[in-house]
This record gives C-alpha cells, sequence and structure tokens, in this order.
C-alpha cells in the first residue's frame, strides 16, 4: 500500500510539473500545488525541529506557546519598568483565558490581537514588512513599536493602543501590582 500511496504522489507531482513547464497553469493546479506545497513544508519544519515557536517555561492551562511568546514580546515592551516582580505575563494572559469556567466573550478577539507579532501576513498588513517581531531583536521590536505609537497611520496607532492596554490590564489585575499601588480588589 505505501509503494502505491507513493506512485500516486508521484504521478500527481509528475501531472502538477507538466502544469507547470506549460505557461498557462489552470487555477485549480494552482492550489493544488500550493496545498500540497505547504503542507509538506509544515510538516518538515515540524518533523526536523525548525518549528520557530519555543515552549513556554511554565504550564499553561490552554494558551499556545506560540501566544505565550508573543505576550512575553509585548510584555518585554510595554510593562519592563513595572514594579512587579516576578510578574509572567504569559500565565497571566491564559489565566485571564482561560481560568473560568465559562469561554471569555473576547477571547477570539484577543488571541487574534496576541498572534500579530508572529504573523507574517499581518506584519505585512501592518508593518509593511515580512519580517515578524519574533524575528527581530529587541533594538528593532523596540523601534518598531515606538513607529507604531508616533505613526500617522490610524491601524498601526491602534494596534499599538489595543496591546499596551491589554498589557496593562493584565498587570493591573495581579495582586501585588494592587499591594503597591494601594488599591485592593
Amino acid at each position: 500500500m505505501l509503494k502505491k500511496d507513493s506512485n500516486n504522489i508521484n504521478s500527481t507531482s509528475d501531472h502538477l510539473l507538466e502544469h507547470l513547464t506549460n505557461n498557462a497553469i489552470d487555477r485549480n493546479a494552482f492550489l493544488k500545488l500550493t496545498l500540497k506545497t505547504s503542507a509538506l513544508v509544515y510538516l518538515a519544519m515540524n518533523v526536523t525541529g525548525c518549528n520557530l515557536s519555543k515552549k513556554a517555561p511554565v504550564a499553561l492551562k490552554k494558551l499556545s506557546d506560540q501566544n505565550y511568546e508573543n505576550i512575553t514580546i509585548m510584555g518585554n515592551f510595554f510593562i519592563k519598568d513595572m514594579p512587579v516582580q516576578n510578574f509572567n505575563i504569559g500565565q497571566a494572559l491564559d489565566e485571564y483565558l482561560y481560568g473560568a469556567k465559562n469561554p471569555h466573550p473576547t477571547e477570539k478577539a484577543i488571541l487574534e490581537l496576541v498572534s500579530i507579532p508572529s504573523s507574517i501576513l499581518g506584519m505585512l498588513y501592518i508593518n509593511k514588512s515580512l519580517i515578524t517581531l519574533t524575528h527581530m531583536n529587541d533594538a528593532e521590536k523596540e523601534m518598531t513599536f515606538l513607529k507604531w505609537r508616533n505613526s500617522h497611520d490610524p491601524l498601526q496607532r491602534g494596534i499599538y493602543t489595543l496591546m499596551h492596554k491589554l498589557c496593562m490590564s493584565l498587570v493591573s489585575g495581579n495582586v501585588d501590582y494592587q499591594k503597591y499601588t494601594g488599591i485592593s480588589i
């Protein structure tokens, strides 16, 4: 059966190569080729360990490792000078979204916002660059956030403001921060 599947794959790839060698390629063949190529790249990255998301250093309820890394990137910029010691913004987001029995009503919107630092399409649309925040060094990340803050583009200013408010709301829910500010909930 394995030999039959490999022959089927070879005949399919030969068929697609024929389409590629001709000047005209129909939409269906292009979509099939794109789907197969992206699936192969995804599998190859995961099998070889080239998956770029890092494993979260703490146990999380449901937040993905990639979203943990993304919120940490945002937290390293927005709350780096906060007086709260040992505050883990990734754990705070995980607890905020998945700590209650009922699903959080804005979970999807928050996860979309948190996914921006690692999204190539998001960065292309917002930052006009193919380089994601996860692939930048700290100085480049800071320059990008400052550019968004001072931008004339309402989308960049809006994303910056939403990220800042999310990080600050996660910090303000921390008991140590509440004690520091003298507010007790």
